[in-house]
């Protein structure tokens, strides 16, 4: 199996990952979607921290530093663990309840699906 192949296998929602930014520097997140693929071919993926997709040759896996869990957070409505870094960032949902932006931005495209089939 090519790296390629064990990131599309791999990548799931709170998968910490490194993205490769377009100035060349890199970025420790974790993923907040599945991969997808685009209309021409290419796999992306939405990742906490930065909008829009990336493409998966610009996505490199990494572990969580387990011995700096202090530093990680709960979200509180899907149990993944987030570095405290970006949890920092957190917003209410509908409800109130601070939670990760994966979560926050599900509870709002559910509700306003459920407006439009009104």
């Amino acid at each position: 199996m090519n790296d390629y192949t064990r990131i599309l296998t791999t990548l799931k929602i709170g998968t910490p990952v490194t993205v490769r930014l377009d100035d060349g520097s890199d970025f420790e997140t974790i993923t907040r979607s599945e991969p997808w693929k685009l209309g021409h071919g290419e796999w992306v993926v939405k990742v906490e921290g930065i909008s829009g997709g990336y493409l998966l040759d610009r996505i490199r896996l990494r572990r969580w530093p387990y011995g700096g869990i202090s530093s990680a957070v709960t979200c509180p409505d899907c149990g993944h663990d987030y570095p405290a870094k970006l949890a920092e960032k957190w917003g209410p949902d509908l409800n109130g309840l601070i939670v990760c932006d994966g979560c926050r931005e599900r509870t709002w495209r559910n509700e306003l699906t459920r407006k439009a089939n009104r």
